[in-house]
């Protein structure tokens, strides 16, 4: 899933090359192990993320020609789909009035790239203007020994404490990890139907829940 854009068609096209290959699964069950088991390893720049897929769908049981077809399929398709990106409904109006308002705006990428890919996707989806609080990624983080302590820290450089500091993500690990350092957490955008937080019905609704003085993280 994505906070700023949308990921589940390049999700639902991967599980369905598996499925042709013959790794009979769920949306949900398949995607919910690969975080929790796989992308946090991606996440925190222990691997990168093909390294990852290729353990993952060897441990789902897939041959290891299987697997390497299947990430050599899957990497050519990211590459086209990520040269059609656009924001969500709702998700550019939205930075702009918040801006606008002074509210300070920072960007948390859990991703396998660094901080200079995010600064160049941010800037092609015509947000990067109302990013004032930074960018980070997660993969640099992890090579500085930051990564558990990603939220505290981005909290930190907003100058704002955590309680204060409002965080919007759409995996489990990342919202998990942000509430239990104490940050204001939305989920959007997300498939997972058990989460400990607000679910936001729209990238529009958040200009209400966070009022005119918090910041606003998005993952």
């Amino acid at each position: 899933c994505g906070v700023l854009y949308d990921d589940s068609c390049w999700r639902r096209w991967m599980l369905q090359l598996l499925t042709r290959m013959g790794l009979h699964t769920q949306y949900a069950a398949f995607y919910q192990t690969w975080e929790q088991d796989h992308f946090r390893r991606v996440c925190s720049g222990e691997l990168l993320y093909w390294e990852a897929m290729y353990e993952f769908l060897r441990c789902a049981g897939l041959t290891s020609g299987r697997a390497s077809e299947a990430c050599a399929a899957g990497k050519s398709r990211r590459k086209q789909w990520e040269k059609s990106i656009r924001p969500l409904p709702g998700v550019t109006e939205t930075l702009r009035t918040l801006s606008a308002a002074r509210v300070p705006l920072a960007v948390m990428a859990h991703a396998s790239f660094d901080r200079e890919t995010a600064h160049a996707k941010l800037k092609e989806l015509g947000l990067l203007r109302y990013i004032t609080g930074g960018i980070r990624t997660t993969s640099d983080l992890g090579r500085e020994g930051r990564y558990d302590e990603r939220f505290l820290d981005a909290a930190a450089e907003l100058g704002l404490p955590p309680y204060r500091t409002a965080y919007v993500g759409c995996g489990r690990c990342p919202l998990e990890r942000a509430a239990g350092d104490q940050l204001v957490c939305f989920a959007h955008n997300t498939d997972l139907t058990t989460l400990d937080c607000e679910v936001l019905s729209s990238f529009r609704s958040l200009q209400e829940v966070i009022g005119p003085s918090p910041a606003r993280r998005a993952g």
